[in-house]
């Protein structure tokens, strides 16, 4: 320290500049120090363990519901000695789409006094039908039923029912 009264010395351009330099670099570690000090929970963190587990889980398959079939509208195509078509409207409740490949014909019922031994089956031909989850279709049995030549004219523009089994898959 300088005694009282003595004038201090001036610092030289160079001392001055040397003195700023000294603050730069003492920043300088400052930020280098937090830095480190930063980084060193991260690197804390990159050296904790794994850890893994094992065991089962579980899945479980649903029920496939049956399709439901109900009688559709038929073109008005039957007379004594006639072939027709056998129309069926199929609701598909499942989850996935269902294909339709085949119908296997069963018991005929008449209406009215148009009684069910004036009607036949016969195979027919199902061209393929997809019905998409949850929606309904048309299956139609082309020339799957013929009325026989004792049908009177009270079978004149009756509809009668051809129980059907469906052949179906998922697709």
């Amino acid at each position: 320290m300088a005694a009282l009264g003595t004038p201090l010395p001036i610092p030289s351009p160079g001392a001055r500049h040397s003195n700023r330099r000294r603050a730069r670099a003492h920043r300088r570690t400052a930020l280098v120090a937090w830095t480190l000090a930063l980084g060193v929970p991260a690197a804390a963190a990159a050296a904790l363990w794994t850890v893994g587990g094992s065991g089962d889980g579980q899945a479980r398959a649903l029920t496939a519901q049956n399709l439901v079939v109900t009688p559709g509208t038929a073109s008005a195509q039957l007379f004594p000695g006639g072939v027709g078509d056998i129309v069926y409207t199929v609701s598909n409740p499942n989850p996935f789409p269902v294909r339709v490949t085949g119908v296997n014909l069963g018991a005929v019922t008449g209406q009215g006094t148009c009684i069910a031994s004036n009607f036949t089956t016969s195979p027919g031909t199902v061209a393929p039908v997809t019905i998409p989850a949850g929606t309904s279709g048309t299956v139609t049995v082309t020339g799957g039923v013929v009325m026989t030549l004792a049908a009177g004219d009270n079978c004149q523009g009756v509809s009668i029912t051809v129980a059907g089994s469906l052949v179906a898959s998922q697709v």
